[in-house]
């Protein structure tokens, strides 16, 4: 008898609605996804779907601010963001912007940005935060884990604006990095796929690009990265980063890590 009588207040207890086994199924208050086992958080007007190509990010403006954000809770050592190739209308931008604590306040220590002149021509160019005196940027041009071309150009940081080129072509953007290599951080784009390409030979993607003499020459690359050289100010933890877009209908990530 009362066997059965404590076999009745234990399914009792369990079928209380307050009971902790029960699970939720209510999505996060600030609409996050965990997709590819990274928590993506939209920022500006952007939302989040996901399909079966992955996940979209779609309702972008113009303003060049809406997104994605990531923001672990460890400072940021190594990071990507796969995307399929995003193609990007005239005056279109994207990209991906790294940020930290600098002079107490939250400061783009790094992008790597894409944006489209005429919807067929595309500018690549990297930058660094005023406050860390980058002068001088190595720029490395890869093809299948080979450094097929180097050079060296100027950081244009103190004037705010993303001016350090990267080059220029028509292929789209197919993911972005970012990497910390003790007091340096690198960003870089990167231009592979599943599809092979065929633009003039070239398997990749096509870019023009300036040597440091400033002379135009094309190289076939399917990776791109900006690394600071010189002297120049050891950059602060990287606390998160952002991808976003400007007048892109949307883009949608494939996958993406974070350590």
């Amino acid at each position: 008898m009362s066997f059965r009588l404590l076999t009745t207040i234990v399914l009792f207890v369990c079928l209380f609605p307050g009971c902790d086994t029960v699970e939720t199924t209510d999505p996060p208050d600030d609409g996050s996804v965990e997709f590819d086992g990274v928590t993506y958080v939209p920022v500006g007007q952007a939302e989040l779907r996901q399909t079966s190509d992955g996940l979209v990010v779609e309702n972008l403006g113009s303003s060049g601010n809406d997104g994605v954000r990531v923001q672990p809770d460890s400072p940021v050592q190594q990071a990507d963001v796969r995307v399929q190739e995003v193609g990007l209308p005239a005056g279109a931008e994207w990209g991906l912007r790294v940020f930290g604590q600098l002079n107490g306040q939250q400061t783009a220590l790094a992008t790597a940005w894409s944006e489209s002149m005429d919807g067929a021509l595309n500018q690549f160019t990297f930058d660094f935060a005023p406050a860390l005196a980058v002068q001088f940027v190595a720029m490395n041009y890869y093809l299948n884990g080979e450094l097929v071309f180097s050079t060296e150009l100027p950081n244009n940081g103190q004037s705010q604006a993303r001016e350090t080129p990267a080059g220029s072509g028509e292929d789209g953007p197919q993911s972005v990095h970012v990497i910390r290599n003790g007091g340096v951080l690198i960003v870089a784009t990167d231009f592979g796929g599943e599809a092979p390409k065929n633009t003039h030979g070239c398997t990749a993607a096509l870019l023009e690009v300036f040597d440091i003499e400033g002379q135009p020459r094309q190289v076939c690359t399917d990776y791109v990265e900006a690394m600071p050289i010189g002297e120049f100010n050891s950059a602060p933890d990287a606390t998160s980063y952002t991808v976003t877009g400007g007048d892109v209908s949307s883009f949608t990530i494939t996958g993406g890590s974070v350590r």
